[in-house]
């Protein structure tokens, strides 16, 4: 998920408040992974069986489309404001 929430370009806003949560959320579940490392805690037999299915669980087209509509959104917004600066320019 963090892979593809980093192929964003999130302005202020809500958005991007929820990508820094993943991200904090990332950094808290590896700091749990090492503590259980430090410990001897072993994985549960089936944790790697759950891994591959998370990959399976990502809508990758939908982000990727939905990552390419906000991109042209982008555009457009740039656009009009270069245009509203041209004309108070002139």
């Amino acid at each position: 998920i963090q892979n593809q929430l980093l192929q964003f370009d999130f302005r202020n806003g809500p958005l991007r408040r929820k990508f820094d949560g993943t991200k904090y959320a990332l950094k808290t579940l590896e700091t749990l992974l090492y503590e259980l490392s430090v410990t001897g805690s072993s994985e549960p037999p089936d944790a790697k069986r759950f891994k591959e299915d998370l990959t399976a669980l990502l809508p990758e087209t939908e982000l990727t489309d939905l990552r390419k509509r906000m991109e042209r959104r982008d555009e457009m917004r740039e656009t009009l404001i270069k245009k509203s600066r041209d004309g108070q320019k002139a």
